[in-house]
């Protein structure tokens, strides 16, 4: 029987009317004529844009409107943002040639609020005039400050509105989008290819999937309100992060439009379509961002939100915070999101990765390991350590224990044919095998199971049930199921350490068909310093004849989405192949070992393929560092390195969540 334990460590390891008058005399009526009047002009469309103005919250700045040629658009109605950041605009010309520009300005009575908390001071914000404002605070925005967004198509149907949010991030859009026009008009190209570069970056930094939106897709919060965070998407706080950065990268002396004009300075565009900066420069513009996502994360919280993918937001920019500084004055291209359905190799790939980077962040907040990898150790850290559990996972103690424990009581079951009650003891010292079993008509009472297994290298599994019922041929119930898995102490004499427990759990099986069908449903918690714990369901199918076995595994949360780990393969043999579904994606993979603990794990999503090998339980790095290979149709398109930064073949780099590798 495959092991149930061991599948319990691979989720450890992983995972919107004319009227007239007549008169006369004599007689005679006069009627007057009235020569036909031509019919009126249509009124003209009423059509504008809307949005809201975030770098902290913009209120009462002015709104003005420039189309592709950088002609003045005339404004009819709005132009100055409300108190949360919101305008509405209606434009006063019956046409307006897009793409346009939208800028929001200082003075006037403008004021913004301060969006970054910088722990252990109340000077949290630079005012510019030499005093400071605490995070949550509105201060006055000088006449200077300019703010810009923009949008590739204005619909101009009457009554018909475009969104244009404009915060730091569709700054240095509008800023590459006129860079790629320089003295030609403005293209919704130039637009579409801005938008996607800077989303990119954002998702390089933050490792949120952004991929197949626009910046004004994007709703934009106020961090300062908690419950405003809290109810934000991971795209919005994303983007807010990237925005509070702003003020966490402002030095001594400068303005906030300086600290953007600073930013936008530093980032171009090169040939290939690529963001280019150098390490040195993305690496100063990183660090604020890990700062605010740290605001943001305290805020989601503060509101009742699942902070979960923020906090793993800031993991993944302090490690590519960790590549930028290593990288130094050296080019780096950052690629902007994968065009949605490419098939471009690289485009695929990218896709991939991102694909790759939503189902481990999923798995990471549900199982509760969000922080594990790297150097460190969790009982919950998937896919690194503990793959050759995955390889072992036909073997092992956990599926001889819970084999001994079920033939033991099918095998009882078989032999009482009288009613009464036996005593079961296998009699083995090492691996004991004991229960109660009681038969009263057609019902069979099982009471105190329990099974001992412990393999060669020290690792004991025992597995118990308080009370559970069977009817024979197989079909079994057992209540009160707990598992523990213990391993050898670090040195010789160290008491044993347990490295998870399977608790409130119930086991049942039956014969289908031949098949046996078993199913797990209870509690993990990981051992160690590991105190999260998760609810799990298992569904275990071997048909007979064959030895093959195919297992279900849904994890219970209320953090994250839908979880599921789907395995299948032949019992006895070392390989099989796995899916782990989050939301609408899924990654599958292959682990074929050599010996324990070593061989080769390919993970796909039925295109690129991410090969990294095994030896004695770690990953394996090449001479370059790196731990795998990317390929699709067999051509190379990427490598990942130790610290999970992908580099791709046409240069560009990106980085994977921290407690993947």
């Amino acid at each position: 029987m495959k092991s149930i334990l061991q599948s319990i460590a691979l989720v450890s390891a992983i995972l919107f009317i004319v009227s007239c008058d007549s008169g006369g005399a004599s007689g005679v009526t006069s009627v007057p004529i009235t020569p036909p009047q031509p019919p009126a002009p249509p009124a003209d469309p009423e059509f504008g844009i809307d949005g809201r103005a975030v770098k902290g919250v913009i209120g009462g700045g002015t709104i003005t409107v420039v189309d592709s040629a950088g002609a003045d658009v005339a404004i009819a109605s709005g132009g100055t943002t409300n108190a949360d950041g919101s305008y509405t605009i209606i434009f006063d010309q019956a046409e307006v040639s897009a793409p346009i520009v939208v800028t929001v300005a200082g003075g006037d009575g403008a004021t913004m609020v301060c969006d970054i908390d910088l722990a252990g001071t109340d000077d949290d914000c630079a005012v510019g005039d030499g005093t400071s404002v605490a995070f949550g605070e509105s201060y006055p925005l000088p006449g200077t400050f300019a703010l810009r967004g923009l949008v590739a198509e204005i619909p101009t149907e009457d009554g018909a509105s475009a969104t244009v949010n404009i915060t730091p991030a569709s700054d240095l859009a509008t800023n590459l989008a006129l860079a790629s026009a320089d003295t030609s008009a403005l293209t919704a190209d130039d637009v579409e290819d801005a938008s996607s570069q800077v989303l990119g970056l954002i998702q390089t930094i933050t490792g949120t999937d952004l991929s197949g939106q626009d910046l004004n897709d994007i709703a934009i919060p106020d961090v300062a309100d908690s419950a405003d965070a809290a109810a934000a998407s991971d795209s919005s706080l994303a983007l807010a992060a990237f925005s509070a950065a702003i003020i966490a990268n402002q030095g001594d002396g400068e303005t906030v439009g300086d600290v953007i004009a600073r930013v936008n300075a530093s980032l171009s565009a090169n040939a290939e379509g690529n963001l280019a900066a150098s390490g040195t420069e993305l690496g100063s513009l990183t660090a604020p961002v890990v700062t605010a996502l740290t605001t943001v994360s305290a805020q989601v919280t503060a509101g009742g939100g699942d902070s979960s993918a923020v906090d793993a937001a800031v993991d993944n920019a302090e490690a590519i915070e960790e590549v930028y500084e290593t990288i130094g004055d050296e080019d780096v291209s950052v690629p902007p999101v994968p065009e949605p359905g490419s098939t471009a190799p690289a485009d695929q790939t990218k896709a991939f990765i991102s694909t790759f980077s939503n189902v481990v962040s999923s798995a990471l907040a549900t199982t509760g390991a969000a922080g594990a990898g790297g150097d460190g150790q969790s009982a919950t850290e998937l896919f690194a350590t503990e793959l050759d559990a995955v390889a072992a996972l036909n073997s092992g103690p956990a599926t001889a224990a819970s084999r001994a424990l079920q033939d033991a009581v099918n095998a009882t079951v078989a032999d009482l044919t009288e009613d009464g009650t036996v005593a079961f003891d296998n009699e083995d010292a090492t691996n004991p095998v004991t229960f109660s079993l009681t038969k009263a008509g057609t019902v069979f009472s099982i009471a105190d199971a329990s099974a001992t297994q412990t393999s060669a290298d020290g690792t004991v599994v025992v597995i118990s049930a308080t009370t559970g019922t069977s009817e024979g041929a197989g079909v079994f119930s057992l209540e009160g199921v707990t598992m523990v898995t213990t391993t050898p102490g670090a040195a010789q004499g160290d008491d044993p350490v347990t490295t998870q427990t399977f608790t409130a759990g119930t086991l049942t099986g039956a014969v289908v068909d031949g098949n046996t069908v078993t199913e797990f449903v209870g509690t993990v918690t990981g051992g160690g310093e590991a105190t999260t714990s998760f609810g799990l369901g298992i569904t275990y199918f071997e048909r007979a004849g064959d030895d093959a076995y195919a297992a279900t595994i849904n994890f219970n949360s209320a953090t994250s989405d839908e979880l599921i780990l789907s395995v299948s393969g032949t019992v006895g043999q070392d390989i099989g192949s796995y899916a782990v579904t989050a939301g609408g994606d899924t990654i599958a993979f292959t682990a074929t070992p050599t010996a324990v603990g070593t061989g080769t794990v390919v993970f796909s999503d039925g295109t690129v393929l991410m090969t990294l090998s095994l030896e004695s339980g770690s990953v394996v790095e090449d001479q370059a560092g790196n731990i795998a290979v990317l390929t699709v149709a067999g051509v190379e398109t990427g490598t990942v390195s130790a610290n999970g930064t992908v580099t791709y073949s046409d240069g560009s780099i990106q980085s994977l969540p921290a407690g993947i590798f």
